[in-house]
């Protein structure tokens, strides 16, 4: 698969996220799965896209998502059936470092913010700008939170029964 074609099958599912996020969707177990299933494949995309670019400019006027949506995300979100889970921030430190909670909701809320900024600058004519954002993003941010949201949306589906 082309650079261009793994670019754009990430703004495909990327809209697909971002409308189901800020869809009104029901407190259910299928609606667990359908977050599971979305955020799993927007960082498997993600984990394949590539940026050529080493510095870029700031396209201007281009603003961040607006406060107001990622509170109507966070709202949704948090209507799941599950919200908070224990995690730990960097697997890698040995000992392990003591269990945090994680959020669910802002998890969903700050992937979705950094995707839409993304198709924001894609709307706006700039596809590779938005890429270079979405490889530093997952490398520095919404990666993070989709590793830590797909990991307690498998345990809960499981606990649940869902995959049967």
């Amino acid at each position: 698969m082309s650079k261009s074609e793994i670019s754009e099958q990430f703004i495909i599912i990327a809209r697909r996220f971002c409308n189901w996020a800020t869809s009104d969707y029901p407190a259910n177990l299928q609606s667990v799965k359908q977050a599971l299933e979305l955020i799993t494949e927007l960082y498997l995309c993600g984990i394949r896209l590539t940026s050529e670019v080493q510095e870029v400019e700031e396209p201007t006027p281009i603003v961040e998502t607006r406060e107001s949506m990622r509170s109507t995300v966070f709202t949704h979100a948090g209507n799941l059936p599950l919200n908070y889970y224990s995690e730990v921030f960097n697997p890698l430190t040995i000992p392990a470092e003591e269990p945090v909670i994680g959020d669910l909701a802002d998890d969903i809320a700050d992937i979705y913010g950094d995707i839409e900024y993304g198709l924001s600058l894609v709307d706006a004519g700039f596809t590779e700008h938005a890429v270079w954002e979405w490889v530093f993003r997952m490398q520095t941010h919404w990666g993070e939170h989709a590793t830590s949201a797909i990991r307690a949306l498998h345990c809960y589906s499981s606990e649940q029964h869902a995959f049967i």
